[in-house]
């Protein structure tokens, strides 16, 4: 954000400089800074929802299924086998 504060600044600076209109800049370059913002902004949080859509698939590949095409392991029970042993 400070890059695009001193982008706006600039607009400003130039426009002064080469005899444009001082609100009609400082409007131009508050709409900039707004706006270039806001979009990035959005796009940061856009990689950081990817990125952990990405982690959370390989987490459930891993703890689910692992390298057989997402299928659970099969559970064998042993529940009961040793009653009645000597």
């Amino acid at each position: 954000m400070l890059v695009y504060g001193v982008m706006a600044a600039v607009l400003v600076v130039v426009a002064v400089l080469t005899g444009g209109n001082l609100p009609k800049s400082l409007a131009a370059a508050a709409l900039f800074f707004v706006l270039a913002t806001a979009w990035s902004s959005w796009k940061f949080r856009a990689r950081i929802r990817e990125r952990e859509v990405a982690l959370a698939a390989a987490a459930a590949q891993q703890g689910e299924g692992g390298p057989v095409h997402g299928k659970p392991h099969s559970v064998v029970s042993t529940k009961g086998q040793d009653e009645g042993a000597p």
